[in-house]
């Protein structure tokens, strides 16, 4: 069973990233721990060459990126389509009426999909073009368009729905070989996590920028962002989404507010902590959550359109401090 949040290749860049900060940090932390020597890292990026392994050799990153761009570059191939059947329905529908207004053969919404690269929600919104255009099919006849390019049209659809179908089996059958190793997949994380405890142990109360390298929420900002898969980008045209847990016992929490400047009446976490927000990417900049019984959470937010960022919080409690000793009489 898988232990981590974690995507497989997020779980390298994790690795890494918490092995080159203790690598920059280790005298300090051979002085809270004597385990903390220079073997204790070489032996650490040893298991994390073993892990690259075998993710980007088992799962053939480089197989998978061509059969990925091939797909696009056929989607990309639909825009010239687009723009001149687009224009056949326009002027059908100058001359007599449709079965549909010319915006519900979601000429614009295939547009917006070849863009954000969402294969799925592409295949469906230009299979649903096509079906219009075969619903109107004789008055747009009328205006150019013809039985081939109605069938040449059809294939090129049920071509990009096959090999898109191929790539997302390929995936998920090279996935199950790399889950087939979930115990050490486990192992490398919980380790890494234990050094990222250790850090925060060490900083808490001495280097709050150091501390921040030993929290998810840092680290995560660091790995790869990944792209939105929402289909419609109107006023909010991005997503954040991540986990909010107790920064001692990283245990998750429910039921936490978590808004942005641009979206203040926010969302609250789920049973297991998470939250998923919609943003604006343009005027969003801050993101904060609030909990009963925890200091109040503020970070800067730096996001791009059509993505969705995720951003792990850990909400620390207030420091309690003692009240002063009263005057030896």
């Amino acid at each position: 069973m898988k232990k981590f949040t974690l995507s497989i290749g997020e779980l390298v860049s994790f690795c890494k990233i918490v092995r080159d900060n203790l690598a920059r940090d280790l005298a300090t932390f051979k002085n809270y721990k004597p385990k903390y020597v220079q073997a204790f890292i070489d032996a650490l990026s040893l298991r994390i060459k073993d892990l690259t392994n075998l993710v980007e050799n088992k799962i053939k990153i480089g197989e998978e990126k061509q059969m990925t761009e091939e797909i696009y570059a056929e989607a990309n191939s639909l825009r010239p389509i687009l723009n001149k059947y687009e224009g056949y329905v326009e002027d059908a529908a100058k001359v007599a009426p449709l079965s549909v207004p010319v915006t519900s053969f979601r000429f614009k919404e295939v547009r917006h999909e070849i863009g954000t690269k969402d294969m799925e929600q592409l295949i469906i919104e230009v299979q649903t073009n096509w079906q219009m255009i075969d619903d109107n099919l004789d008055p747009i006849k009328d205006q150019g368009y013809t039985d081939a390019m109605h069938t040449a049209y059809q294939d090129l659809i049920t071509d990009i729905d096959t090999r898109n179908a191929t790539r997302v089996q390929k995936i998920e059958e090279k996935e199950s070989i790399v889950l087939q190793n979930i115990d050490f997949l486990n192992g490398m994380y919980q380790d890494c996590m234990n050094i990222c405890a250790d850090g925060k142990r060490i900083y808490k109360f001495t280097d709050k920028d150091k501390l921040k390298d030993y929290t998810m929420t840092a680290i995560r900002r660091k790995i790869t962002q990944l792209p939105a898969s929402d289909s419609k980008a109107l006023k909010t045209d991005a997503t954040i989404t991540g986990r909010v847990t107790d920064f001692e016992t990283e245990n998750p929490i429910a039921n936490v507010k978590v808004w942005t400047n641009d979206n203040l009446k926010g969302v609250l976490t789920d049973a297991n902590g998470v939250y998923k927000i919609k943003v604006n990417s343009k005027t969003v900049k801050m993101l904060y959550a609030q909990a009963e019984g925890y200091t109040k959470y503020e970070e800067d937010v730096e996001i791009d359109p059509k993505v969705t960022m995720v951003m792990d919080i850990e909400l620390e409690k207030p420091e309690v401090v003692a009240p002063d000793a009263p005057p030896v009489a």
